[in-house]
């Protein structure tokens, strides 16, 4: 039976060592994807972000690409794939991402997102035990790619008048922009997000592009308005998806 259950989906992560969360959620809910024919998931894990958008695309019938290194994550992203009703658009590959951008320079991709597993998560890795498999596999992926690798395959891969988004904690926002920035990127959409009001941002969703030249849209969201009530704004952001939303 799977461990979770989404409005028109469902799916299992106890092979991943990046668990289903609201990094995650966040990420596959805000990421602008309306005219995107290619998607590309890097670092897809149990594959939650691109089956997300899998189903925000129905109608444009995107095809959507998940590359992940390891290989239990990537075993499970493609059991997730086919037990969804997107299972024709959805594809993993197994390989690290440098690789893949070395392998797959013909292909361009409208949207490329990222949650990055060299980022702590928003629930602080709890079900990552330091011994455990999926600590030994995320060690891997931390190893295996970093900040820059990173956004010099988004920047091979993405097409001209594509987008790169991804979640990343806050106060790492601004280092990350700025790499972003020398190497030829531009930050076009930003939301940060807190917890609860009162409290500091943790999070921050960047938007980057190759040719933007005006000012970012510089945005705010309140996940909840007290402990386990979600905020308006986060029902409307991720509400097709949240089984507690549905009507």
């Amino acid at each position: 039976m799977p461990n979770f259950r989404f409005q028109r989906f469902e799916l299992n992560d106890d092979g991943s060592a990046m668990k289903i969360g609201t990094d995650a959620i966040l990420l596959g809910s805000w990421s602008r994807c309306d005219s995107a024919r290619r998607i590309l998931d890097i670092g897809t894990g149990c594959g939650l972000i691109a089956l997300m958008l899998a189903q925000r695309t129905e109608e444009i019938k995107t095809d959507i690409t998940g590359v992940e290194i390891d290989s239990s994550a990537a075993n499970q992203a493609a059991e997730n794939f086919m037990a969804s009703p997107w299972s024709d658009r959805l594809t993993i590959v197994e390989q690290k991402v440098q690789d893949f951008t070395l392998e797959n320079s013909e292909f361009e991709f409208d949207l490329v997102v990222c949650n990055p597993p060299f980022f702590e998560s928003i629930e602080n890795l709890q079900n990552v035990q330091p011994r455990s498999p999926g600590s030994r596999a995320l060690a891997r992926q931390n190893s295996e790619l970093n900040q820059r690798e990173l956004l010099e395959s988004v920047y091979k891969l993405l097409a001209a008048g594509g987008w790169f988004c991804l979640v990343i904690p806050y106060d790492q926002h601004e280092d990350f922009a700025q790499s972003a920035f020398e190497l030829g990127f531009r930050l076009s959409r930003q939301t940060n997000v807190r917890p609860l009001p009162g409290y500091d941002f943790k999070r921050a969703l960047l938007e980057f592009n190759l040719h933007g030249e005006s000012a970012a849209e510089i945005h705010e969201l309140t996940l909840e308005t007290k402990h386990h009530h979600y905020s308006k704004d986060f029902e409307a952001l991720a509400g097709e998806f949240y089984l507690r939303f549905k009507d």
